[in-house]
């Protein structure tokens, strides 16, 4: 290579050879070698023999390993002269495992060469032997502005290897370097320093080089070694600084050796504060650095992005260092301009490069940790689609480094085309697709056209983006297009489907296309055709069907395209576009059934045509089955196209019965038949051959004579039977074979059932009809008939009528047909058991019956027997032998029934039961039945009701049943004393089947019941001496008793008279007393004998009395549990009550103690007490008498036989141990009785509850939970710590505080103390209070506190709050190691006391409110508290925050960490800005304050004159609150304060700054603010009138002078012409007749209300009442000021009419803006809806119901509605309203009222930004219909301005109902296209559904499907809407 070489790229290079090489911008990675020969030297670059120079500038070297080759080598002839030039070059990751000394960049050779190394960058590099870089020669060698870094070596390395450098050759200078973590490894020996080693030099120049952290092995030369130094040479070593330890500079084998060297002292340092930057243009930064001091020259900075994990783009300059140079000119600050571009040394990611060292002659620079270059926009690409209707172009823009806001974008283009887009995130940002049309009036950009982007603006602030690359383009896509429709359409179906080829560009995906009918404006068929990739497609339409709702298109037509959507929007087409249809066929369309006639001899076939078919045809037919059969019938057709076809089927068979034939075509008979088409599938079936009977033969007796039968004969009758019917309606059944030929047919002549007889004697009969057994009708041959024979005599019956009651007799009758009633018949009758007998029969004149009744019972001669079967023999007339007919009849007797016959009584001896004996007949043995009594009580005393008895009895074999049945007991009777009895009814118990009961001799009566002694009862008094005994009986009488009781050989009898009729009692004396006649306890006394006066008494055998023992006390003993808080007290005695309760009572001297005692068992009962050590309990080491046992309730029940009983109690314990739940065997670790331990932390807490001891300690040696409450007091030190768990928690349930126990524990006058405990707080109940302490002291330590609830809504206000976990009040506390987080209800309160915090800390407890989350709820003092703040570990006061977040209240803070701004919240200032709105009479500031931790607790503005700092009388303050300001968060606030109240302390014309004060009276950053509007505007006025000179004045006032009487004097005259005009207007109203004026007073705004208005100088256009005209007024009539305007107009009822309307009364500023008032929301809705329907009336073109919102909505002088016409109209343009032209407006839009109120709109949705700049009408957007904003491509598509009206209204009323802005928070672009893409406003703000529902429907996308405007008012009837903040009062009608 001889020439020279530039390479650009990515490459590893070997090159040996050339005069000289440029290498810029490449990267050279992983290249690596493994030979060891010298002859190729470089891995990355080899440039041997090199002769000229060779450069290496912006280039990149990683990870290269080489054996003796390193990054760059150069290696020239001794002769050589070669220069090596490296700039602005990285070098990273390489090693070189040299066995000489060689290096990552190396030269040698010649002494004539020269090498440069300037702003590079060596880094994490190894080299065996040499350097980094190695200098192998005595050249030139220059080193400046480089860093080396982690660069190490073996030995005889170092970071700078230098071989005989003689630096006093010219240039020869290493300065400003920068060595950090150099190191040479191998020790001991002397050949390696950490930084530079020069071997064999003669001179060293050196000057500026940092050292940081450098090092050798052998602590020696940690910086630079000198080794082996050529005498004679000068070494200078000026300005460096080092932070190594040991020998800095060291000198080896150096002859002679210099005298010692010290390293100068540094220069003053100077630090960096900031760097910042800004795009001068789009393609070159600024960077600005500042630093600490003023300074001259150039500060070169490395910025190193090299650690940064960000990958560039492909393309881009890679991840290295970079030497920034930045030019300080006496000044603290300098700049630096860096290019950006392809070839650039810097180009993306500025924020990624960290600033890591700078330098400057005599100065080193210090840096703070972290210093990155800024972050600049910069634009990296474009890119452009279509918008879905394709009338727009939607740009969209990529940034790294986004700026936030619109920017201006001005393309390349002559004249430039500028757009706005606003980007909207902060990092890699795409901004919003911005539409830009292409289309239309507004057109901008075409499209099928590239466009180059010239520059990119910030709006706001002229902020320029860079380029990246330097050319950004993009292209606008073409536009679809429909171009081309076949002529030549295809047909399929028999011409009844037309199918379209269609084609175009950009037409892929789904298009419908719609075609308009010879020449129609309307749309008459709309197809979809879905385009491929290639823009071809097909559509198809229906033009023939027999369903006439899926023709499409009709013959013989015209069809024009007239549009082409694709989702709803327009797509553009090439014009002429179309086709003309076919002719329409004749087709035969239907056949219809065949139809048989004339007995399914023939058939007719119906037919359908279509398209005038009249006439004769030819109907070919083809059999389905048999194709060989063709037939052709008949067929004709008349002028309705409806035709029909004949065919014989029988005898003459031109179809067959059963076949289906096909339509194969109809032909016409004409001389020229037409081509008919036939529809497919078109086919007939003749009915299968149907029976026929033919032939009935001669009716033939049989079965005597009850039967005729007839032989027949037919034709397929095979679906028998048949059902032949007979003339007189007589039915016949008629079967044949299978042949369906041969048949016969029975008919019944005689059946004993009537129904069955089928046909009669003697009789003719003629065939009517024939059936099959399908019902089908069967076709028979005329005449068929048969005759019956005579009828002759027959008995018919035989059979039984009844039998009487008790089944005795029975009732037999006989009936006969064709009997002699003169003559006797006899019967001969015979049964199974015995021979045949005769019985004689006489009937009676007059009946054909005979009757007569037969015994049977008793059997003995009895006429016929029970359970016998009789039939007849023989039937015959009395004495002829000739039988006659008879039926075979027969009847049979029944069995004989079962029977109870009579009923004997029997009572026993004690008359507790009677006996039953039951006689009975034909009762089965072993049935169970069931016998039914009805009971009658027969005395007169007893007046019980009649019931019945049941019983059940067993049958015997023999028929006698005996059953005994109870009268006594009761519980067990059956029957009743003094009641009679009889059988009511018997019957099996099983099946209930009844038997017969002889009535008289089944009745018995019971006797009366005696008196009855059962048992007794006694009980003892209180003194048991004396028992009472209580007998009890059945009918104890009154009188007198003689009673015997005995026990063994004890008795006792005693006589006693009772007077009470049921009662009977006695006393007995018990063995305590002192009668000798006495009863004995515990013995059981039977009644001997009872006596009755004198009569002895029935007496049960277990009639008896128990005399009760009374309870005795044995004894009592104690047990206390192991911790000595109580006692267990036992008991023991016996016939103690169980379940009863007593209460003992004790005594010792003068004590009393009471407790209740409870018997589980009889024997023994037990109490706990755990109330040992109080006042009302028992002491501790006393003995206690028990003196009284009395039962709970009743004080005489006493228990008086007690023995003297005592008991001691324990010795009071000196401490107290608990567990939660103890794991040990130790019984010190169990609480209450000694065999139950510790359940839960519950118990161990509630035996705290129990003591009185002074010192008690709780251990925890489980996870526990406890809700039970601690109450400390009386001077106790309870102390509750950790039992050795690794993760203690103590988990607090839900308890209810109480005022004597606020606190789960309550502390009073005592000592607590937790360590090590980890409490964790209910998430159900998160206000719990753990610690309640009052004037004790309360130490925590190595423990936390933390709550399980996610949150909750604020208690309390954010500055003060009364909860807490910890509630202390005038305690003494001390927290070591403690942290309290997630406590929304705060961590401490406290009032008075002092509180000491030593490495604590307090994390997340805030109290969730809503808009302010900042705040937290740590420490609250009050009332004259001390908190000590010795240290914070973390949390609060710790972070970024410094503020510890304590609110105290005349509360002393100390300590450290409390000397902070403000210990409760610190805010910051970043911005503040106002504006001022001034009217006539008054201004306003409103300020905008931006920043952090805006907390509204004692937060104050302050608005201070700037020269006037510190004095008062220039300041005003201002106290913000919530409800102070327009809105208040914690970054923002906006605050309005009148301008009076400032300026009462600031002065006007002097500069406002503001700031906040907060605290204790700290204050923030402050800022600029301007001045008064008012005052600015008398600042313009004043400099303005120093530039009117006085001769222009006068001559400006003599011209206005002549040309105000000018215009006075036209108006005058035009103004009388006006008012004569109106004058004969109303003439002409008053003379229309009465049904031609509408009822004004019903109209929803009067006839004047209509008005156009535009500014003074414009025309105003009033609607009258007869619309059929509109009258213009010419403005000079018009009067009015500023802000009102008069507008004449005609009302019929009241003649002219003076309007005067103020224009910025609008709706919109009624609602959002002054607060003027309103009538109720419902009236103004329903107003306005009355409004815009007799508008729409009016002209249904008024455009302003297309662009309708509440600006346009203005209020007359009596609040009636007045609608802005002309504000609908564009500039210029001539609008026909009813007929009349209306003259050019000469103002489009009220512009001063419509910017005014979107520049009032900006302060409510964008409190920080400027006023809109969107220009007129901009924010109109915000109420527009999309179809009523869409700009169309031609033709233009017609809006309905009524349906755009209705979305408007719909979004007025959202407006109207919630006082807010639809998409209030986004300006009105970004409003619309949320509207545009179906996104509504948020409707659950509206709360009546019926209005939610209307308002949604107004505001559905598809115009078709929205309410007509004319039945909105009355939907609206039906809505409630809320009421106003203010009373809303005031539209009229």
């Amino acid at each position: 290579m001889n020439s020279t070489n530039h390479l650009y790229g990515t490459a590893c290079l070997d090159m040996n050879a050339g005069s000289s090489i440029l290498c810029s911008n490449s990267s050279f990675a992983s290249c690596s070698d493994s030979t060891t020969s010298y002859q190729h030297f470089s891995v990355a670059t080899n440039i041997n023999e090199i002769t000229g120079k060779a450069t290496f500038l912006y280039c990149t070297v990683k990870d290269i390993e080489g054996a003796f080759r390193g990054a760059i080598n150069q290696q020239t002839t001794s002769t050589a002269s070669a220069t090596l030039d490296i700039s602005w070059c990285s070098f990273q990751s390489c090693v070189v495992n040299s066995g000489g000394w060689y290096g990552v960049v190396r030269q040698s050779g010649s002494n004539s060469n020269k090498f440069l190394m300037k702003n590079s960058v060596i880094k994490n590099t190894y080299v065996e032997h040499g350097g980094g870089v190695c200098l192998d020669t005595s050249s030139s060698q220059t080193i400046s502005q480089c860093v080396f870094s982690d660069c190490s070596g073996f030995q005889h390395s170092a970071a700078i290897f230098s071989y005989k450098w003689d630096a006093s050759k010219t240039g020869s200078l290493f300065s400003n370097i920068l060595f950090q973590n150099c190191a040479q490894l191998k020790a001991p020996t002397p050949y390696g320093g950490g930084a530079i080693l020069f071997h064999w030099s003669t001179s060293i120049n050196l000057e500026y080089l940092q050292f940081r952290n450098c090092s050798s092995a052998a602590n020696c030369g940690t910086d630079i070694l000198i080794d082996n130094a050529a005498s004679g040479g000068t070494r200078r070593m000026y300005q460096l600084e080092s932070t190594s330890t040991g020998k800095h500079v060291y000198y080896s084998s150096v002859s002679p050796l210099p005298s010692p060297q010290q390293l100068p002292s540094p220069s003053t340092s100077f630090s960096l504060v900031s760097i910042s930057g800004k795009a001068t243009d789009q393609w070159t930064v600024e960077l600005t650095m500042k630093v600490s001091t003023a300074i001259t020259g150039k500060l070169l900075a490395l910025a190193d992005n090299s650690a940064s994990d960000r990958t560039e783009p492909s393309g881009y300059a890679p991840n290295i260092a970079r030497f920034l140079p930045f030019v300080f000119s006496g000044s603290s600050e300098g700049t630096s301009s860096v290019p950006i571009g392809e070839d650039s040394y810097v180009q993306l990611h500025l924020d990624q490069y960290l600033v890591t060292t700078a330098a400057l002659t005599s100065h080193l620079v210090t840096i703070p940790d972290g210093m990155c270059l800024p972050a600049i926009p910069t634009l990296m690409s474009a890119s452009c689609a279509l918008d879905q209707n394709e009338q727009n172009a939607m740009i969209t823009l990529q940034q790294r480094s986004a700026s936030i806001g619109v920017h201006t974008v001005v393309l390349n283009t002559s004249p430039a085309i500028t757009f706005e887009v606003e980007i909207t995130t902060d990092m890699n940002g795409v901004s919003e697709p911005t539409p830009v049309s292409i289309a239309g009036v507004g057109k901008k950009l075409n499209p099928d056209t590239t466009y180059e982007i010239k520059s990119v603006k910030r709006k706001s602030d002229g902020l320029i983006v860079l380029f990246h690359p330097a050319s950004i383009k993009f292209t606008v896509p073409k536009r679809s297009c429909l171009t081309t429709l076949s002529h030549t359409p295809s047909y399929s179906n028999m011409d009844k489907i037309m199918t379209l080829s269609l084609s175009g560009y950009n037409l892929a995906e789904t298009h419908t296309i719609s075609f308009s009918a010879n020449g129609s404006s309307d749309a008459t068929f709309v197809g979809s055709v879905v385009f491929g990739s290639d823009g071809k497609g097909t559509m198809s339409g229906i033009l023939f069907d027999a369903d006439s709702s899926k023709i499409k298109l009709h013959y013989n037509t015209r069809y024009d395209v007239i549009g082409v959507t694709k989702n709803g929007f327009e797509v553009d087409f090439e014009p002429g576009l179309g086709l003309t249809t076919m002719k329409e066929p004749m087709r035969l369309m239907g056949v219809g059934d065949a139809v048989d006639k004339n007995d399914k001899n023939s058939t007719t076939i119906s037919l359908t045509g279509h398209a005038a078919l009249e006439g004769s045809y030819e109907l070919d037919l083809e059999n389905s089955e048999d194709s060989t059969e063709k037939v052709t019938i008949d067929a004709s057709f008349t002028a309705t196209d409806a035709g029909e076809a004949q065919a014989t089927l029988y005898p003459t068979r031109q179809l067959k019965y059963g076949a289906t034939y096909k339509v194969t075509g109809l032909r016409g008979t004409m001389s020229s038949p037409p081509t008919i088409h036939v529809e497919t599938g078109l086919s007939i079936t003749i009915d299968s051959e149907p029976s026929r009977l033919t032939f009935m033969g001669t009716a033939s007796p049989q079965n005597k004579q009850k039967e005729v039968s007839m032989a027949l004969t037919g034709i397929k009758m095979t679906n028998g039977p048949f059902r032949i019917v007979l003339n007189g309606s007589k039915t016949i059944t008629a079967s044949f074979a299978a042949d369906g030929v041969t048949g016969s047919s029975t008919a019944i002549l005689f059946s004993t059932t009537a129904s069955e007889v089928e046909v009669e004697y003697d009789q003719t009969y003629t065939v009517v009809g024939v059936t099959d057994k399908d019902d089908n009708e069967v076709f028979f041959h005329s005449g068929l008939s048969f005759t019956t024979p005579s009828e002759q005599t027959r008995l018919v019956s035989f059979s039984i009528v009844e039998y009487d009651s008790l089944k005795k007799n029975v009732l037999v009758t006989m009936d006969g047909r064709q009997l002699d009633i003169s003559s006797k018949y006899e019967v001969d009758l015979s049964r199974a058991s015995s021979c045949e007998f005769t019985v004689l029969m006489e009937w009676n004149a007059s009946s054909l019956r005979w009757e007569g009744w037969a015994s049977l019972y008793p059997t003995i001669g009895a006429d016929l027997v029970f359970g016998e079967n009789y039939s007849i023999v023989e039937f015959r007339k009395q004495s002829i032998s000739t039988p006659l007919l008879f039926e075979p009849n027969s009847i049979e007797i029944i069995p004989e029934p079962s029977r109870l016959i009579s009923i004997d009584v029997h009572l026993n001896d004690i008359l507790s039961a009677t006996t039953l004996t039951l006689n009975s007949s034909q009762l089965v043995s072993g049935t169970v039945y069931q016998l039914t009594f009805s009971e009658t009580p027969y005395s007169s005393s007893n007046t019980a009701m009649n019931s019945e008895v049941q019983i059940d009895v067993t049958a015997t074999d023999t028929g006698l049943m005996t059953i005994e049945l109870c009268l006594y007991p009761s519980s067990i009777a059956v029957l009743k004393y003094c009641h009679s009895y009889s059988v009511v009814s018997m019957a099996t118990k099983a099946k209930s089947i009844p038997i017969l009961i002889e009535k008289t001799d089944c009745v018995f009566d019971t006797p009366i019941e005696p008196t009855r002694i059962e048992s007794g009862s006694a009980t003892l008094n209180s003194r048991r001496d004396t028992a009472t005994i209580v007998v009890t009986g059945r009918e104890l009488k009154v009188g007198t008793y003689s009673i015997v009781i005995e026990s063994g050989e004890k008795s006792f009898s005693t006589t006693v008279t009772t007077t009470t009729k049921g009662e009977l009692s006695f006393t007995a004396p018990t063995e305590s007393s002192s009668d000798p006649s006495k009863v004995l306890f515990g013995l059981v006394y039977s009644f001997k004998t009872v006596k009755l006066n004198g009569t002895d008494v029935f007496v049960n055998l277990n009639a008896s009395v128990e005399i009760p023992v009374p309870p005795k006390i044995s004894g009592i003993s104690v047990v206390p549990n192991t911790i000595r808080t109580g006692l267990w007290i036992r008991v023991a005695g016996s016939d103690l009550p169980v379940g009863e309760t007593f209460i003992l009572t004790v005594v010792s001297g003068d004590s009393i103690f009471s407790f209740p005692i409870t018997f589980p068992t009889s024997t023994t009962g037990s109490s706990e007490i755990q109330r040992m050590g109080w006042t009302d309990s028992l002491h501790f080491s006393t003995t206690y008498t028990l003196t009284s046992f009395t039962k709970l309730g009743d004080e005489n029940d006493q228990i008086v036989n007690l023995s003297i009983l005592t008991f001691d109690t324990p010795a009071k314990p000196v401490n107290l141990i608990l567990y939660s739940e103890s794991k040990s065997t130790d019984t010190s670790a169990f609480c209450g009785e000694i065999t139950q331990p510790c359940s839960s932390m519950d118990d161990a807490w509630r035996v705290v509850m129990g003591i009185g001891f002074t010192r008690v300690a709780v251990e925890i040696v489980d996870a526990s939970s406890v809700s039970s409450p601690m109450r400390v007091h009386g001077g106790m030190i309870v102390s509750v710590k950790n039992g050795g768990m690794k993760e203690p928690s103590l988990n607090v349930g839900d308890f209810t505080p109480t005022a004597a126990q606020p606190g789960l524990i309550t502390v009073i006058d005592s000592t607590l103390e937790l360590k090590d405990v980890d409490v964790v707080l209910s998430s159900t109940n998160p206000l719990s209070v753990f610690i309640h302490s009052t004037s004790s002291t309360v130490v925590m330590k190595e423990g936390s506190f933390t709550s399980k609830s996610e949150g909750s809504t604020l208690e309390g206000g954010l500055c003060e709050w009364e909860t807490g976990v910890i509630q202390l009040i005038d305690t003494e506390t001390i927290v070591k190691s403690t942290v309290f987080s997630h406590l929304h209800q705060g961590a401490v309160n406290m009032k008075s006391g002092n509180f000491t915090l030593h490495s604590s800390s307090f994390e997340s407890n805030t109290p969730h409110s809503s808009s302010f989350p900042s705040v937290r709820r740590n420490i609250r003092c009050s009332e004259g508290g001390e908190i000590e703040i010795g240290s914070l570990s973390a949390g609060d006061g710790t972070k970024d925050h410094p503020s510890a977040w304590i609110s105290h209240e005349n509360c002393l803070l100390s300590g450290d960490d409390v000397n902070i701004t403000s210990p409760f919240f610190i805010p910051s200032l970043n911005t503040s800005s106002s504006k001022a709105t001034f009217d006539k009479k008054s201004s306003t500031h409103t300020f905008d304050l931006i920043g952090s931790t805006f907390i509204p607790c004692g937060l104050f503005l302050e608005v201070f004159e700037y020269s006037k700092q510190n004095d008062k009388n220039g300041e005003y303050t201002r106290e913000l609150t919530e409800s102070s300001t327009l809105s208040f968060t914690e970054t923002a606030i906006t605050l309005s304060i009148p301008q009076k109240e400032i300026t009462a302390h600031v002065t006007v014309d002097s500069e406002w700054h503001v700031r906040l004060i907060f605290g204790d009276g700290s204050r923030t950053e402050s800022f600029r603010v301007k001045m008064s509007g008012l005052e600015e505007r008398k600042a313009l006025t004043k400099q303005a009138m120093k530039w009117v000179i006085p001769v222009i004045c006068a001559s400006v006032a003599l011209l206005l002078f002549f040309l105000i009487l000018i215009v006075l004097l036209r108006r005058r005259s035009q103004k009388k012409k006006k008012e004569n005009s109106l004058l004969n207007k109303k003439e002409e109203l008053d003379a229309l007749p009465p049904e031609k004026i509408e009822d004004f007073d019903n109209l929803a705004f009067p006839p004047s209300s209509i008005v156009s208005l535009t500014d003074t100088n414009g025309a105003f256009g009033v609607n009258h009442a007869d619309t059929s005209e509109t009258k213009l007024i010419d403005p000079p009539l018009l009067g009015g000021g500023q802000f009102e305007m008069n507008v004449e107009g005609v009302r019929a009822d009241v003649g002219v009419n003076i309007v005067k309307i103020d224009r910025r009364d609008t709706l919109y500023n009624r609602l959002h803006m002054n607060g003027k008032t309103l009538i109720d929301k419902k009236t103004l809705a329903q107003a306005l809806a009355r409004s815009l329907t007799r508008l729409n009336e009016m002209n249904t073109e008024v455009t302003l119901l297309g662009r309708l919102s509440t600006h346009f909505v203005l209020f007359g002088p009596n609040n009636e509605i007045h609608l802005d016409l002309k504000e609908a109209r564009d500039v210029n343009e001539i609008d026909v309203v009813n007929g009349q032209r209306m003259v050019p407006a000469t103002v489009a839009l009220n512009r001063e009222r419509i910017e005014e109120e979107e520049d009032n709109t900006q302060k409510l949705t964008q409190p920080t930004t400027q006023p809109s700049q969107q220009g007129e009408g901009f924010e109109l957007l915000r109420w527009r219909a999309p179809e009523a904003a869409a700009k169309t491509c031609e033709p233009t598509p017609t809006i309905d301005y009524a349906k755009a009206a209705v979305f408007s209204l719909g979004l007025i009323l959202f407006e109207i109902e919630t006082e807010t802005m639809p998409f209030g928070d986004m300006d009105a672009m970004n409003a619309f296209r949320q509207l545009k893409s179906g996104i509504l406003p948020r409707m659950d703000v509206v709360q009546d559904g019926n209005l939610r529902e209307l308002i949604v429907s107004c505001l559905n996308l598809d115009p078709t499907q929205r309410p007509n405007l004319d039945g909105i008012e009355k939907q609206l009837e039906s809505t409630e809407f809320s009421a106003h903040s203010d009373q809303i009062g005031g539209i009229i009608f």
